[in-house]
């Protein structure tokens, strides 16, 4: 909402000079060619048609037979189309006029058509009304209209559609017939007030706001917390057994493979030097490689580090399972895929033995790093 107007992409009417989707009064082209039967009949707002035109919205959909500008074509000298909008002028070979209202205002016109004939021929405001009055599709002009009349109408037409709202939707035909507009001392027929339906406003009643925010809250059933609760925890306690079990199983394999054994570094030969007859003659020095530098031996673990490597495994599978704490089918399963692995480990040690003499020993990681990575 913005400027007292209320902007709907969906629900709303276009008006054929602003563009705007609204909320709000709209007339709509009563002319039968109007759109062609490829889209729907030219709309106006309240603002554009009084800015543009000078017309009173609320009289011309009372008198039942306003004609859009689009279709009204030219209203004489001056005028090559009615319809001063930007398609419709560049249509025309006209160019586009602008917010040109204030100007209007300046010169004594209450719209930009008027003031657009006025700069082509020179006609006061006077003259330019009566030429439109003495067009055919301007009779309506002519005809009086009580605007403090309308108003209350419209004032017990809102009333009523609310009254319909809160009974149920009850026939609100009696009160629209006698809400009618007065066109003439005449009052409108029936058939008239049903052919021009005044547009809703979107207020809603009370009632059923109170029920759309009833059926919006979906109530949760009862127990549905604890019924979570325990599921969570079922689970939570699911996953930590098959940790546990898989931390077991690893543990089973690190300490049924056997320490490898570090080979000693390779004694290299001194190298023989030459004769004092046989030396060379001194050349420029260059800067050895890296790929000639013979690699450090790796240190080697004492005794003492490996005892308390195995200490501190032995007593992860305590830890572990005073931690998460399973249950005795658990323990009962765990058990049995702790015998299952240490077959399948048996099984496989001799071969394992013998690959192991064949193949070359991979290099063990080096420092804290792959201590903490064994641990």
């Amino acid at each position: 909402m913005m400027g007292g107007r209320v902007y709907d992409s969906k629900y709303g009417v276009t008006c054929h000079w602003c563009r705007q989707k609204t909320l709000e009064e709209h007339v709509t082209c009563t002319h039968p060619d109007c759109g062609g039967g490829k889209r729907l009949p030219v709309s106006f707002c309240k603002l554009c048609l009084k800015n543009r035109h000078g017309e009173d919205i609320f009289q011309a959909e009372a008198s039942g037979s306003w004609v859009c500008p689009r279709c009204r074509g030219s209203c004489g000298d001056g005028c090559t189309v009615c319809c001063n909008c930007g398609p419709c002028r560049k249509a025309a070979g006209l160019s586009a006029t602008g917010q040109l209202i204030n100007e209007a205002r300046r010169q004594g016109f209450d719209n930009v058509h008027d003031f657009l004939v006025h700069r082509s021929t020179g006609e006061t405001p006077e003259e330019v009304a009566a030429r439109k009055q003495a067009a055919a599709w301007g009779a309506w002009l002519d005809v009086p209209f009580d605007a403090e009349a309308a108003a209350a109408a419209r004032e017990a037409a809102a009333a009523a559609e609310e009254a319909e709202e809160e009974a149920g939707g009850s026939g609100s035909e009696p009160a629209a017939a006698a809400a009618a507009v007065q066109l003439d001392g005449r009052p409108a027929s029936a058939a008239a007030a049903k052919a021009q339906p005044r547009r809703r406003s979107g207020r809603r009643s009370s009632a059923a706001k109170a029920a759309e925010a009833g059926s919006s809250k979906a109530a949760l059933p009862e127990g549905a917390g604890a019924a979570l609760l325990v599921w969570a925890a079922v689970r939570w306690h699911r996953l930590s057994a098959a940790f546990c079990a898989a931390a077991q199983l690893r543990l089973i394999k690190l300490a049924a493979a056997p320490a490898p054994k570090r080979m000693a570094a390779a004694k290299q030969p001194a190298a023989k030097q030459p004769a004092a007859s046989q030396q060379p003659k001194p050349a420029t020095k260059r800067p050895a490689s890296k790929a000639a530098t013979p690699a450090a031996a790796a240190p080697r673990r004492s005794g003492r580090g490996q005892q308390t490597q195995q200490a501190q495994q032995a007593k992860l599978p305590a830890k572990v399972t005073a931690f998460f704490q399973p249950s005795a089918g658990q323990q009962k399963a765990a058990a049995a895929a702790t015998k299952a692995a240490a077959v399948v480990l048996a099984a496989a040690e001799p071969a394992a033995k013998r690959a192991k003499v064949a193949a070359v020993e991979p290099p063990r990681p080096r420092g804290r790093l792959g201590l903490r990575a064994r641990k």
